[in-house]
Parts: structure tokens; sequence; C-alpha cells
């Protein structure tokens, strides 16, 4: 995943992109003191807009189990380098051949790895899925090499045999 950002400061956009997450729902988190940050002066079309702290963020994930780095280009830009990537529960229940709602009891059983924001965080409960502990799940299931060309897709790899190696 590659998202631009000034060294230690996102833009909710990008922090949202990260976190798998909607920039409202960033925003909401920032409101609710879940993320640190400063607002930038109003301007004339809204309250002005946030900025995020690196730092806040590798907390947020910190907290929850999960990690990422930056990679610093010669413009003096930052691309997020973070392997472990996020998926909606519709995604990872198309790769898991299941109902949204029961990809989100797997998630909150403990089978697959990622976050949930409960519904005073999110304006409703929000769960991300770990793209790496899918493919493991589905790995270790057997049913890989069932899966479609968009399943693999949304896993980012290209096909089952590739994958089996990386994950041993």
């Amino acid at each position: 995943m590659k998202i631009m950002a000034i060294k230690g400061i996102y833009t909710t956009g990008s922090a949202a992109n990260v976190l798998g997450l909607a920039p409202r729902t960033v925003s909401g988190l920032y409101e609710h003191g879940h993320l640190k940050g400063f607002k930038l002066p109003a301007s004339e079309k809204g309250d002005g807009d946030r900025r995020i702290y690196e730092s806040s963020i590798q907390s947020f994930l910190g907290a929850r189990g999960y990690d990422f780095e930056l990679e610093e280009y010669a413009s003096g830009k930052f691309d997020v380098v973070m392997p472990e990537g996020f998926l909606t529960s519709g995604e990872a229940a198309k790769i898991l051949g299941v109902s949204p709602a029961s990809a989100n009891k797997y998630l909150i059983q403990g089978i697959v790895k990622g976050y949930t924001l409960p519904a005073s965080e999110s304006g409703g409960n929000c769960h991300r899925f770990c793209r790496k502990s899918l493919l493991e799940q589905v790995t270790k299931s057997g049913r890989l090499d069932g899966l479609d060309d968009s399943q693999l897709q949304l896993l980012g790899v290209e096909s089952p045999t590739d994958t089996v190696e990386e994950a041993a």
C-alpha cells in the first residue's frame, strides 16, 4: 500500500488509507481523542482540515497488534509500507465464501485477525480484516486453490502456488 505523506503528518484521507477506514471515520476518531493531531485554521468551505500525527497512527495500530514503516523518497515525501493491509467485511466475506456477518463473527472469535471499532468510535461497528491473516486462513483450510482471480487479487497474490511458498 502506498500513501504519500509528509514525514510524521497525515491528512485524514492518508490516515484513512493506512487504517482501512473512511476519512469521516478518521475525523471522528480524532474528535473523540483516539487519534492525535491538529486542525488547520478554518477555511471558507469548512471548519478546518485535520492532520493526524504518524505516532498516533502507530499507537492506534500498535494497540491492535499491527505496525507500519515509512520509506523516504528524494522528494522528501514518504510512502507507507504496511505489508498486512486491511480489507472490509464484504471483501473478507468474498474471500472466505461466507456472508459479511459471518466474516465479522470470525474476526470477533479470533479465527482471523483484524480490528473492530465500536459504534461509539465509528458511527457503527466497523470491522477491518488483516489481509495476511486471511491468506493464512484460506491456505490452512485448503481453500486457496479454489479462489478465483478477483479473490486472489483482494489477497494481493497472483497465483496460489506462489502464495503457498510465501506463507510457509
